[in-house]
Order: C-alpha cells, then sequence, then structure tokens
C-alpha cells in the first residue's frame, strides 16, 4: 500500500513553530500523547522534528532549560518519503536510518504527512490480515533483503579486516 493512504495528515500533525520554545514543545508532546512534533517555519514547511528522545536528551543530558528555542534541539536533517513510496520502500527508509517517524512529501517536495513506526506496523497487521499469501511473500522479501545487507556488511567488515 501506498504512503499516502495509511499517513497522518500534516493538517493532523502537531506542529510548533521554530520561533518556540522546547517547553511549548514537551507540553504539546504530553498533553496530546504523542512521540514528536514537526517544528515548522512561519510559511509553515516542515524544518525540523522534536521527539520525545531529543526533549529528555536536551533537558538531563545537556542541562537545557524549557525556555531553550526549538532550533537548538530539533533534528534538521529532515528524511522524507514519497507519497506513491510502498510500505516495504517506507519501512526500509525507516529502518536505514533508525527512526520511529519519518515525514511524507507530495510530487512537488511539499511535506503532506507523518508515518510512525506504530503506523507501518499496523498497516503491516492489517495488511496481514486481509492477505495472509501475500504477507508470507512480503516477510519472505524482507528475510531476503535482511540476508543480502547482512552479507555486505560481513563482506566490507572482511575487506576492512584484510586491509591492516
Amino acid at each position: 500500500m501506498k504512503a499516502k493512504y495509511f499517513m497522518i495528515p500534516s493538517h493532523q500533525v502537531h506542529q510548533i513553530n521554530e520561533s518556540q520554545t522546547i517547553g511549548e514543545a514537551a507540553n504539546i508532546i504530553c498533553d496530546k500523547h504523542v512521540g514528536c512534533v514537526v517544528v515548522v517555519n512561519n510559511l509553515g514547511r516542515a524544518v525540523g522534528i522534536i521527539t520525545k528522545s531529543d526533549l529528555i536528551y536536551a533537558t538531563y543530558i545537556k542541562g537545557m532549560n524549557s525556555t531553550t528555542n526549538v532550533k537548538e534541539v530539533m533534528s534538521k536533517n529532515l528524511i522524507f518519503v514519497n507519497e506513491n513510496n510502498e510500505r516495504n520502500q517506507v519501512a526500509i527508509t525507516m529502518s536505514t536510518h533508525n527512526l520511529h517517524h519519518i515525514l511524507v512529501e507530495d510530487n512537488d517536495n511539499n511535506w503532506i504527512g507523518l508515518i510512525t513506526s506504530f503506523d507501518l506496523a499496523k498497516e503491516a497487521a492489517l495488511d496481514a490480515k486481509a492477505h495472509p499469501w501475500e504477507a508470507i511473500r512480503s516477510k519472505n522479501a524482507a528475510l531476503k533483503y535482511k540476508e543480502e545487507t547482512l552479507n555486505i556488511q560481513s563482506n566490507k567488515q572482511t575487506a576492512f579486516a584484510t586491509e591492516d
């Protein structure tokens, strides 16, 4: 299934302006029971994302206070998937970049939504229930991809070890 069919549309995603504070971001995350807020500029374009983990790191490890600007804490190197990417492509991108939240863009590079790891798992479970044979084929494809990835990593490690 394409990303545009199981993403959270941008108008439903909790957002915060880049001029606001991490205290305000924390309030949104706690009050709304969400894992992240998307940071937008005055034009409404996504310029960053702040997760619960970012807030914990900023406050407890770095000692920042609640009046710190979100720009100092947000992840700025945003990773997007296209609205027409299939679920498996989204999963691979999220896994490759170790993400629990990923932004979705349209063909004109406009931010149009968000996909969480929970959304991805829910969609996969619903798909598996509706199409059990497809789930088996998809699982086999994922196992083959994982095996190929491990072989590539193993070859890199072997090459690195022989260079010494």
